[in-house]
């Protein structure tokens, strides 16, 4: 892909950018509709240029007028980016890396960092080993083999025996672990940018187009992870990323790439973030972790007898028995000494109100909003009180992460040191006084 002549644009996830005297093509035009349409990006035209607004996603986008860079700034890079999937997926991706590597240094974006891990994770798999399995076939041979389709034998070949029509099972590689691989690497092979990182996905991407076959069109399951396919783990885990993360109408086309996005959802990354540190630090102590619990008892309609809608928050903390509940709410924004928006306000203050339990009654009512912050000792940044007739009935904690922070006491092999981290740290003293006293689990 030819990008040198492009204008390019970086920003920062949760930015603005303006680029004064570009004009998008029609190409461009139906890219920037479906990246609006997903909630990835905006992209506005007028006749003096165009405005670039970032949301919660960190990727790249290119278009025939320029390309649009979006790099992770609450996490501080995409070292850290890495690391974060590391953690969430329990995967290895940085072994190939020296610690001191720098990846912004190295000019590359996302894409291209992702589609050297997936060459190095798929190369990988080739030097342990392909899997292959038995899967049933249908087709016409010379000899019997399994079992003779009567009905397409006389329908199609009556009174000829040269050609037999058979079903049977053989052993093949075009299993959906090896397919999907497959298609990650042809996303990969069409997008990479970087010369270095398009001669190793090439490489590899080769190599499995002779292993096995596969449309790029019919839906292919996600396999199960077994321990005869344990070590296709970390490359299934960014075949996935890459696939997903993809938004382009003429990607496995032929010819040059015109329209072709890339982006990460760090919304959904951040909360399964979120999720697996709660698992590791309050789970060992008996709290019960319950990821996106809905509730649909809460909003109810009258009229028609039923429920109109269901409350679902990001996470759901109880101990064994329920008696206690305090719902979570993660938010990847920056709030740091920034005003907490209203609408995500009025959404942590509706789970306080009506998802939160006390074991005593009309005890307080929580819910705990965390956000990604760059401070190197975040703090709990805000409580707000929900008030009924001069009484605080439930209370909003506003409290931020510091993500690297985290991530570098696992690197370090120490665990995580929860008094080091005001966000967690203030979820352990909210759960102390919403059990009243009492110990969950």
């Amino acid at each position: 892909m030819n990008t040198a002549a492009r204008p390019e644009c970086v920003l920062a996830e949760w930015t603005e950018a303006y680029l004064p005297g570009l004009q998008l093509s029609t190409r461009d035009r139906r890219l920037v509709a479906e990246l609006a349409e997903q909630r990835r990006l905006t992209v506005t035209e007028s006749r003096e240029g165009v405005s670039v607004k970032a949301r919660g996603w960190v990727g790249v986008v290119f278009l025939e007028a320029c390309v649009i860079r979006v790099e992770p700034r609450l996490i501080e890079g995409h070292r850290n980016l890495v690391r974060l999937l590391e953690y969430v997926h329990g995967l290895q991706l940085l072994k190939w890396y020296p610690p001191e590597a720098t990846f912004e240094a190295e000019g590359n974006s996302l894409f291209d960092l992702l589609a050297l891990l997936l060459a190095r994770a798929c190369d990988e798999v080739l030097q342990r080993g392909v899997q292959a399995d038995y899967l049933p076939q249908h087709d016409e041979l010379t000899v019997l083999r399994g079992r003779l389709d009567v009905k397409a034998q006389v329908l199609q070949r009556w009174g000829r025996l040269d050609r037999l029509v058979c079903d049977f099972e053989d052993r093949v590689r075009d299993i959906p672990e090896n397919q999907w691989l497959l298609r990650a690497l042809r996303v990969a092979r069409k997008g990479v940018r970087s010369p270095a990182a398009a001669t190793e996905v090439r490489r590899v991407a080769s190599a499995w187009e002779e292993l096995c076959q596969d449309d790029g069109i019919a839906p292919v399951q996600r396999p199960e992870i077994t321990r005869t396919n344990h070590h296709y783990r970390h490359a299934l885990a960014l075949a996935y990323l890459m696939v997903e993360g993809v938004t382009a109408s003429d990607l496995l086309g032929s010819g040059v790439i015109r329209g072709f996005s890339f982006m990460l959802s760090m919304p959904r990354l951040f909360e399964e973030f979120v999720v697996r540190v709660l698992r590791d630090t309050l789970g060992p102590e008996g709290v019960q972790i319950h990821p996106q619990k809905s509730d649909r008892s809460i909003l109810w309609d009258p009229d028609a007898g039923k429920p109109f809608g269901s409350l679902r928050p990001d996470v759901l903390l109880s101990d064994r028995t329920a008696a206690c509940q305090l719902p979570v709410d993660a938010k990847y924004k920056g709030y740091d000494g920034e005003p907490l928006q209203p609408g995500d306000l009025y959404q942590a203050a509706i789970y306080a109100l009506a998802m939160a339990r006390s074991t005593t009654a009309g005890g307080p009512k929580f819910c705990v909003l965390l956000y990604p912050s760059t401070d190197t000792a975040p703090r709990v940044q805000q409580r707000v009180q929900v008030r009924t007739d001069g009484a605080g009935t439930a209370e909003v904690v506003i409290a931020g992460i510091n993500v690297p922070r985290l991530l570098g006491q696992l690197e370090a092999g120490s665990g995580l040191r929860l008094a080091a981290d005001a966000g967690v740290a203030a979820l352990k003293r909210v759960i102390e006084r919403q059990a009243a006293g009492s110990r969950l689990g």
